[in-house]
């Protein structure tokens, strides 16, 4: 039964996570050394990708922790956007930084990165933030 409930509790982490907009650095608050203050919500976008970008968490089953997101998958990525670079935050529920990743080169025709993350069970994933820059 536990086995059951922790993989609700990741179905369910994933599906909030999957709600994310292509945030401009200048919107999430970004200074330009990279550091996160508290995250704003999905509204931006960037100068490459007007229609936004989608986000699925890999997951893993670690010991001790039960289910733990290790990476982000990022697709969708228009073309226009080779040659920039793409990070992503991850927050929890109350906006906090829980993770970075990134950033990553977008290459010509590439549409899809993965970005690891530092591993973080499941529960601490409230919305995950892409940006292009």
């Amino acid at each position: 039964m536990e086995l059951v409930k922790r993989f609700m509790v990741a179905v369910s982490a994933g599906s909030v996570a999957m709600a994310t907009g292509l945030l401009s650095s200048a919107a999430l608050g970004l200074p330009a050394g990279g550091g996160v203050g508290a995250a704003a919500g999905g509204e931006g976008v960037s100068a490459c990708d007007r229609d936004g970008v989608g986000t699925t968490l890999r997951t893993a089953f670690e010991g001790g922790i039960g289910y733990a997101v290790t990476a982000v998958v990022v697709d969708g990525i228009d073309g226009r956007c080779a040659g920039h670079r793409l990070r992503v935050v991850v927050t929890d529920a109350a906006g906090r930084m829980v993770a970075q990743g990134g950033p990553l080169p977008v290459s010509a025709g590439e549409g899809r990165l993965t970005v690891p993350v530092p591993t973080m069970p499941v529960e601490s994933v409230g919305r995950v933030h892409t940006l292009l820059d």
